[in-house]
């Protein structure tokens, strides 16, 4: 018997141990990007990897839109790739383009995929594309993720629980959000940086707050917030009309427009969507008997949100924020190729597609960049996938 029992605790550890790795299994496609990401930056890189001069340390990641220097720094220490090149370096002194596998005539490097009509090298630029694909997609996704779980959970929660307020109060809250709309188009204008909109846009939501959280008189509380309402009527107006050509509109308009801009558009034009699918998706969890019991104990709202049903709708939040960032790294690969937008001062995946369509002998400059629309979409499909598994059990 003891045998046994001891074979049982045994089995049991390895179940429980499995169950654990198979937990994160869907975080593996995400791992591997920033593995294979830190991979080709050793191989191929502008700057040393990692840097130290004047007692400062530098790593040169995330620097797609570093140009090649006239005079390189001193550096007392420094780990540097196989090949030092930037995508933005130029060579007009030999017979360009070069097909891959080629050797430079003057230098003798080695351009692996290539390089096009000015001679700047193909897999410096298609990693560089890679860098800017990976902050937008990143950004997009996380940000829109955490703004639309929220906007969906509490509107959910507010439908099955009215909250009561006042006409002022309701008015002083569509102020705000009417103040932070010309905020927003203000910073996209470049009247001012993001740390001043970042100010702003913490002073509104404190007043929202505060405005929240004051006491009401009950002879006084005569309407409700209609955040529900509000999500659905924000997806009506955003739906009819492609992403597309929001994003064109804008480009046209804000001329000024910043890559952080950019980023603020996407995020925007993916938060009606997502906070009308979570919203639907929180109507699932907001009847269930624990939030009933939650609230009859007297929890705030908020605590109600925060701790009980927002982390019910994590797995499905997933799926939302990896598609968010597939189809804005899309959309940004789209607007370059067009021509237009913020991007167009970077060597993008969609300028590289652009440059080599205009001369199909050049081939190689547009096949590279293509594929890596393809595969990097693919694997956020797979990424997608395996979070609505998590979800469905």
């Amino acid at each position: 018997f003891f045998h046994e029992d001891c074979r049982s605790q045994t089995k049991g550890a390895r179940v429980k141990k499995l169950s654990q790795g198979r937990k994160y299994k869907q975080y593996g496609w995400l791992i591997f990007i920033l593995i294979f990401y830190i991979v080709v930056k050793m191989v191929i890189n502008s700057e040393p990897l990692i840097s130290i001069s004047n007692s400062s340390l530098k790593i040169g990641l995330f620097n797609f839109y570093k140009k090649p220097l006239a005079v390189e720094p001193e550096y007392q220490f420094a780990l540097r790739p196989l090949i030092q090149i930037s995508a933005y370096q130029t060579d007009l002194t030999g017979n360009h383009p070069l097909k891959p596998f080629s050797n430079a005539d003057q230098h003798g490097v080695r351009h692996w995929l290539g390089t096009d009509k000015l001679g700047r090298d193909v897999l410096a630029g298609f990693i560089g594309g890679f860098e800017l694909a990976l902050i937008i997609s990143l950004s997009v996704g996380i940000l829109s993720g955490l703004i639309t779980v929220l906007a969906g959970a509490m509107g959910a929660y507010y439908r099955r629980y009215p909250k009561k307020t006042t006409k002022l109060r309701r008015f002083i809250l569509v102020i705000c959000l009417v103040k932070f709309v010309f905020l927003s188009a203000w910073y996209l204008l470049g009247i001012y940086s993001i740390i001043p909109f970042i100010m702003f846009t913490l002073i509104l939501l404190g007043a929202v707050i505060l405005i929240l959280k004051l006491p009401i008189k009950s002879n006084n509380v005569n309407v409700t917030i209609p955040i529900s309402s509000f999500n659905r009527r924000f997806l009506e107006f955003f739906q009819p009309i492609p992403d597309l050509i929001f994003l064109m509109l804008f480009a046209l308009l804000f001329e000024r427009m910043s890559l952080t801009g950019l980023i603020f558009i996407l995020i925007i034009l993916r938060v009606p969507y997502g906070s009308y699918y979570l919203q639907s998706l929180a109507h699932q969890f907001v009847h269930k008997q624990h939030i009933d019991q939650a609230k009859s104990m007297g929890l705030s709202s908020m605590r109600i949100v925060f701790q009980h049903l927002i982390p019910l709708m994590i797995p499905g939040t997933a799926v939302f924020m990896v598609l968010s960032g597939s189809r804005a790294v899309l959309s940004e690969s789209a607007l370059a190729f067009l021509g237009i937008g913020p991007t167009g001062d970077y060597i993008t995946w969609g300028s590289m597609i652009r440059l080599g369509l205009t001369n199909l002998d050049m081939w190689w400059v547009s096949f590279f960049p293509i594929l890596g629309l393809v595969l990097l979409s693919l694997v956020y499909q797979k990424m997608a996938k395996a979070f609505q598994k998590v979800q469905a059990k």
